[in-house]
């Protein structure tokens, strides 16, 4: 199975298990798409990309002047949704975006599995970004 092929089942995957979230998206730590699955109108994957490293640089930030060590996952809550991200290897991060409707553990837990799915695939590949 290729790497993109690998990638795109744990998107669909996440996306058939979560019924309510809105959309999902694999980027380098740096902000560049490496993979996304949305089920409505996609925001565009730059703007995606640069907002969820702005949000890991800042989450590292906070836990690093605060003592926490490593940041395991970011959320940001807003009046109507969420966006929730975490880590995917020490290369990539994954970053889901949801509605306020959603349910927030189920979330957490569906996207930690993703995340090790997803680490596993890029460990097993060298990838290039879209």
């Amino acid at each position: 199975m290729s790497k993109r092929i690998a990638l795109e089942k744990v998107l669909n995957d996440f996306i058939s298990g979560v019924p309510e979230v809105s959309g999902i998206a694999i980027l380098t730590r740096d902000g560049l798409p490496v993979a996304s699955k949305f089920r409505s109108e996609a925001p565009e994957e730059e703007v995606v990309g640069a907002m969820s490293a702005s949000m890991l640089a800042i989450g590292e930030r906070v836990a690093m002047e605060f003592g926490h060590g490593g940041v395991e996952k970011v959320l940001v809550i807003g009046k109507t949704g969420y966006a929730m991200l975490m880590g995917a290897g020490p290369d990539v991060m994954v970053v889901a975006i949801l509605p306020k409707n959603a349910k927030i553990g189920l979330v957490m837990l569906e996207l930690r599995r993703a995340s090790e799915k997803i680490a596993k695939v890029v460990s097993e590949f060298t990838f290039e970004t879209l």
